[in-house]
């Protein structure tokens, strides 16, 4: 059995991080608490520090709402998965009281010198879901707005 675990521990400037890694081994393993023993030692080996806590796979999804709330960059890359190549795009999911952000690198909303305005935008707004899109760096406001209101699952349905 192979499984994601997160080590929360210091990085080698001493500062607090997250690690992840895939750690393999049977039941036995999992249920003597040894899938966190290897966790640890990977991210030790890989130059993380202690203190560890280490994090199964269904433990995590609790940081990640926590993370949310932090109203901080969340880092994410996209891989290029056409035949033309593996090429990775970098960007970051920022969350505020407004919505989501999605700001991805040497793509921009407005022409500005710091590049700090998001490419989409989500958000719940008067009871509905929108997503607005900035697809034309010059045009005055989102190119594209779509609403999710043929995507709404009706109460009757999920009965």
């Amino acid at each position: 059995m192979l499984l994601t675990m997160m080590v929360a521990c210091l990085n080698a400037q001493g500062k607090p991080d997250l690690f992840t890694c895939q750690v393999e081994g049977n039941h036995t393993e999992l249920k003597l608490g040894l899938f966190n023993d290897k966790a640890a030692k990977i991210a030790e080996e890989a130059g993380y520090k202690a203190p560890f806590i280490v994090y199964g796979q269904n433990e995590q999804e609790n940081i990640a709402k926590e993370v949310s709330k932090l109203q901080c960059p969340v880092p994410f890359s996209l891989t290029d998965t056409s035949d033309s190549g593996d090429e990775q795009l970098l960007g970051q999911f920022r969350f505020d009281e407004d919505g989501i952000q999605i700001h991805l690198d040497g793509y921009n909303s407005e022409r500005s010198a710091d590049y700090n305005h998001p490419a989409a935008f989500l958000e719940y707004w008067g009871e509905a879901v929108n997503f607005r899109m900035y697809t034309q760096i010059d045009h005055d406001g989102p190119t594209y707005t779509h609403d999710f209101e043929n995507a709404k699952v009706l109460p009757e349905a999920v009965a």
